[in-house]
């Protein structure tokens, strides 16, 4: 039974979550006010809705249905990235994985931080040795879980006010300028596993990286367009300097991983392991030497005023 509709097969579970906000700011700020996160950029990822429907199998009319379905739809994902957001992202994973040495998980007190614990060495026979044929391709059939993520657009945009990171004649004192904006539209991930083998599809209809510096600057002329460092569109025109995209209808990109166990009653024939298929559409890709600069800088920067400059980055 598609996701979309109901079942008398499945008990279902359905959650909605609306207006989700992520924040990065410090508890100093009163940062549960929405000016303090206008005005202090502190916003993250901005009113995200989520819709998801998780259905348990009750009564399995069909060997191959799912014992459990996971459907989930976010129609629009706004990330507001900055080079201070990104600076206590990174302060904020260390703090978070950072672990005590010489410490074994499971609370053993290890010596040199290795176990000297004696370990079983592991059962190599098959746990499904002794079924009969007919047993085995009905077991094989049988679905443990089918799960399919759609998200209609995805908005990832970079900015920063230091002048470390824009450099000169980017930088504006006191002024924050986008860098670039990543579009992805029509991202589906989807995954099924079996007792003998599992898959996972991935699809994506357009992929863009917009370069929203040379667009700001290019404001003023009289043909106003968009500057792409990455389009999943080839350029239809001769004219580089005054260049225009053809349009597509095809997807920009579908993978599929698929894996088989050593223990499938078709791993011979389907040669057991990964096997990974993928199409890529029509790429163009502008060599922007500044703006790949700005880039290196942005993910590299230390958040170290600059000297010359003596300013504060991204206050």
């Amino acid at each position: 039974t598609p996701f979309h509709k109901p079942s008398q097969e499945y008990d279902p579970l359905a959650v909605t979550v609306t207006g989700t906000k992520v924040i990065i700011a410090s508890r100093l700020k009163d940062y549960r006010d929405e000016v303090t996160q206008t005005e202090h950029d502190l916003q993250l990822i901005t009113n995200l809705d989520i819709e998801l429907q998780v259905d348990r199998c009750i009564a399995p009319f069909h060997v191959d249905t799912p014992n459990l379905r996971i459907g989930g739809m976010i129609k629009s994902l706004d990330v507001r990235l900055s080079s201070r957001k990104l600076k206590q992202i990174q302060l904020l994973s260390e703090t978070m994985f950072a672990s005590p040495e010489n410490v074994d998980v499971s609370g053993r007190e290890t010596a040199m931080g290795t176990d000297q614990g004696a370990v079983a060495p592991p059962d190599k026979r098959s746990p499904n040795a002794g079924l009969s044929s007919a047993s085995l391709r009905l077991l094989q059939r049988s679905v443990s879980i089918a799960a399919q993520i759609s998200i209609q657009n995805v908005s990832v945009s970079l900015s920063s006010s230091s002048s470390t990171v824009l450099g000169q004649p980017h930088y504006v004192e006191g002024l924050t300028k986008e860098i670039i904006h990543v579009a992805l539209s029509g991202l589906t991930v989807e995954y099924l596993a079996r007792t003998y083998d599992s898959s996972i599809f991935a699809a994506i209809e357009g992929f863009a990286i917009e370069d929203l510096l040379s667009s700001q600057e290019a404001a003023s002329a009289p043909r106003e367009q968009q500057h792409y460092l990455i389009n999943d569109k080839a350029v239809s025109t001769h004219e580089w300097a005054n260049r225009e995209y053809s349009q597509t209808n095809s997807d920009f990109l579908n993978c599929k991983v698929w894996m088989v166990s050593p223990d499938s009653p078709d791993a011979a024939i389907c040669k057991a392991g990964t096997d990974v298929s993928a199409h890529i559409g029509a790429l163009t890709i502008v060599s922007n030497l500044d703006l790949l600069a700005i880039l290196t800088r942005f993910f590299g920067d230390d958040g170290a005023p600059s000297p010359a400059a003596g300013v504060t980055p991204d206050a």
